[in-house]
Formats: structure tokens, C-alpha cells, sequence
């Protein structure tokens, strides 16, 4: 998966570096369950971005609750996996 991947070069670059500085430092690798409860807020609170930006006319609004959705979405398969 490729949030593995990602908190794995995190992770043993923070190690390095805890090293050099004489620390232990380690990020917690998320849970299945908090990758849903991500997911489930990001999509709520796209909706509602999506929802404000077409009814007062924000295209920022708008653009925020796609790029909300599309995260939702990508956090919602990682978290199927």
C-alpha cells in the first residue's frame, strides 16, 4: 500500500534523525478505524463545502469540497485495504 510506503521512509527518517540528536522519535501508524473516521469527515465536510459553494456562488468553496470528496474517497480505499 502506499501508506505504508510512506510511513516507513517517515519513519526511518525520523529514526535517522533521532539518532543524530540522541532522541527516539516514531509516528503511530494509523488504524483501520481512524482511516474511517477520516474519511467519513472529510466527505461530510466536502459535501457541505460543495453545498455552500453552489448555493452563495464560491467557486473556492466549491473547488475545497471536490478536493474534500476526492480525499474521502482515497482515505476510504486505503482503509478498505
Amino acid at each position: 500500500m502506499m501508506i505504508d510506503k510512506v510511513f516507513s521512509s517517515i519513519n526511518s527518517a525520523c529514526k535517522k534523525a533521532g539518532e543524530r540528536a540522541g532522541i527516539s522519535i516514531s509516528f503511530p501508524k494509523p488504524s483501520k478505524r481512524s482511516f474511517l473516521i477520516s474519511s467519513l469527515t472529510n466527505g461530510i465536510t466536502g459535501i457541505v463545502f460543495m453545498l455552500v459553494g453552489i448555493f452563495l456562488s464560491y467557486k473556492w468553496m466549491l473547488a475545497l469540497g471536490v478536493l474534500g470528496i476526492a480525499g474521502s474517497v482515497v482515505t476510504g480505499i486505503q482503509a478498505r485495504r
